[in-house]
């Protein structure tokens, strides 16, 4: 044998080993793991939905996993900041976020992010979504998604929807709404739905994109109508609502959706393991009723699902955010 191959069989052998001592450390670590606290930074104000998510699911962990787990809220830049912290964060599985579909939203919203939603996390899992409705005030002479297009197309500019701000999903929903069906409605962007949904029952304005919880109570007065929810598929909250595409505008699709990442680099057998813990939690009815009293759908999934979801949101809202220059308040 020659000096060479000596030397090339030795470096096989060697990755070999090292390879093998990786795999059983991230194993052993992954068994273990927590073994001290965790903590689920969220990159909002206290009391809103994202909020409510991770404390709830905060309370299920240390449960679940015998250690305490932690909510962190670090607001501000439109949840820029908290999401920042955690990007930069070691790759140990014990600095996670919770964040809504923003993640995907806001580098084509902002004029920078510190962050890139496809390198910078590991996606874990999703936990639920919060259904936008999409509906009228009582004085429009429409009563469904297909006649609310037919008198947009008739009068262009007429009508007007309230969004909770600029460059919110809402907003944006409502931009898409525009595109796909061709209409013309004008955006008038509130500080907030609470201060939205008073002035749509007044009729002041005509169109809302807003959640379950904002409309529902107001539908059952007769002071709104609500026509189609906009997600991808039915809501459990509102079963008897079409989905927008379903009620007339094939191919339209706008989720709020909520879920747990990770740095990138953190090992995947933890990655695993609290993807696998969510849908486990997510599969008990009274998880499931918890959330829907809190109008969220459940939403579980694998990591790749998750992933994909980041990114194909990541590219289709980039190009309506682009295409009608829409800016955050």
């Amino acid at each position: 044998m020659n000096k060479h191959s000596f030397i090339n069989r030795f470096m096989v052998k060697f990755i070999v080993v090292v390879a093998a001592l990786i795999l059983w450390s991230h194993s052993a670590w992954a068994q273990t793991w927590p073994v001290k606290p965790v903590k689920i930074v969220v990159p909002y104000p206290a009391g809103g939905g994202t909020d409510i998510m991770a404390r709830f699911l905060a309370q299920k962990f240390s449960d679940m996993w015998g250690q305490p787990v932690v909510v962190e809220n670090k607001g501000g830049a439109g949840g820029n900041i908290g999401a920042d912290q955690v990007a930069r964060s070691a790759p140990d599985g014990y600095t996670l976020v919770m964040m809504p579909s923003n993640l995907s939203i806001n580098p084509s919203l902002f004029d920078k992010t510190p962050w890139d939603p496809l390198k910078d996390f590991a996606p874990i899992g999703t936990v639920a979504s919060s259904p936008i409705m999409i509906g009228v005030s009582a004085g429009v002479p429409a009563n469904s998604i297909r006649e609310l297009i037919s008198l947009a197309k008739a009068k262009p500019g007429s009508l007007n929807y309230i969004s909770c701000g600029g460059g919110s999903p809402q907003h944006i929903a409502g931009e898409l709404f525009n595109s796909m069906a061709g209409v013309q409605m004008q955006h008038v962007p509130y500080k907030g739905c609470g201060a939205a949904i008073p002035d749509a029952v007044a009729g002041v304005v005509q169109v809302l994109f807003t959640t379950v919880a904002n409309m529902n109570p107001h539908i059952k007065t007769g002071r709104l109508k609500g026509f189609a929810v906009a997600g991808a598929k039915r809501s459990d909250l509102v079963p008897e609502l079409p989905t927008v595409a379903e009620a007339g505008l094939a191919g339209y699709n706008f989720d709020v959706w909520f879920g747990l990442l990770a740095p990138a680099k953190t090992p995947r057998e933890i990655i695993f393991k609290i993807n696998q813990d969510i849908n486990s939690l997510l599969s008990q009815q009274d998880v499931k009723s918890r959330l829907q009293g809190q109008f969220f759908d459940v939403m579980p999934g694998t990591p790749e699902q998750f992933a994909a979801l980041i990114e194909k949101d990541f590219v289709r809202f980039g190009k309506i955010i682009r295409d009608v220059g829409i800016k955050p308040d």
